[in-house]
């Protein structure tokens, strides 16, 4: 009898979920590792090069080499080995979660890097649906970002996140905003965050310690196609309030968008002509 649990691929080799993970492994027990999430579409995967330049980026920092198999090229066909071998047709949700192989306490014996492929098929149409509701926000206060190069990383070491998400769903909110320790609004659990101000995009970016996300740089791109002025800064309560729009991105669910914060409500019509936008840039 064929197993129900889907196939996943660790360092080269496929295998049924629940069969690998080792009580020694590294990202479990430290932290030590990154991860990406990678949205399919079919057996296309917009905005591969993003993904990739972005591990290009991180895994020099945490002092880990980038392999071969996190080329574009190898990428891109492990990912469509890995739809076929689930028969997951219509797309999917994919985590490449790149890990120290290594003995060791928090001193590893040695640098070698492993990684996971795994995923959940996704069925959605159109390929980045542009929310209709809108997201109800907080604020995040009881943790801020650090202010060092890892908050730009997608690191597995994803507390403060998990700590915010649990905020948010005990208090009835859609999502929270997170500040760095400048006191700035920089993202949300999931997000990047781009307001809206007339012809203005405003948006925190690495340099504000936000995460590099890809979503986010593919839609200030749009803005620039559509004739916007980019700025990359922190925000304070005194922006999202006034802002006109504000856009909430990530890689797995395009653009989403903030109806509101506090007693302020806000439109989505940038929003949703960006929305169109980019699933046009994916169908291209």
């Amino acid at each position: 009898m064929e197993s129900s649990q889907p196939w996943i691929l660790i360092n080269g080799q496929w295998k049924r979920d629940g069969e690998i993970i080792s009580s020694k492994n590294r990202s479990f027990l430290y932290g030590d590792g990154l991860f990406e999430t990678i949205r399919v579409v079919n057996a296309h995967t917009p905005f591969l090069n993003l993904h990739v330049e972005r591990l290009r980026k991180s895994l020099p920092f945490l002092k880990l080499d980038f392999i071969e198999d996190f080329s574009e090229e190898r990428l891109s066909k492990h990912i469509e080995q890995f739809l076929t071998k689930n028969r997951w047709y219509k797309g999917s949700r994919i985590r490449l979660t790149v890990y120290r192989m290594a003995d060791g306490k928090y001193t590893p014996s040695k640098q070698q890097t492993g990684y996971i492929l795994t995923g959940e098929p996704l069925e959605t149409e159109p390929i980045f649906p542009f929310k209709g509701t809108g997201r109800i926000m907080g604020e995040y206060t009881e943790l801020s970002k650090n202010n060092n190069s890892l908050s730009s990383i997608k690191s597995t070491s994803s507390i403060i996140y998990v700590l915010a998400g649990t905020y948010a769903r005990n208090s009835n909110l859609d999502d929270v905003f997170l500040k760095n320790q400048n006191d700035e609004i920089v993202e949300t659990v999931n997000s990047n965050v781009i307001l809206v101000k007339k012809r203005q995009l405003i948006s925190p970016g690495p340099d504000q310690f936000a995460l590099d996300g890809t979503m986010r740089k593919t839609v200030l791109e749009i803005g620039r196609e559509f004739g916007f002025e980019i700025i990359t800064r922190g925000l304070s309560e005194e922006d999202i309030l006034d802002a006109d729009e504000i856009m909430l991105t990530n890689a797995i669910q395009g653009i989403n968008w903030v109806k509101g914060y506090k007693d302020r409500r806000y439109y989505s019509n940038v929003g949703f002509e960006f929305s169109k936008r980019l699933n046009e840039m994916v169908a291209d």
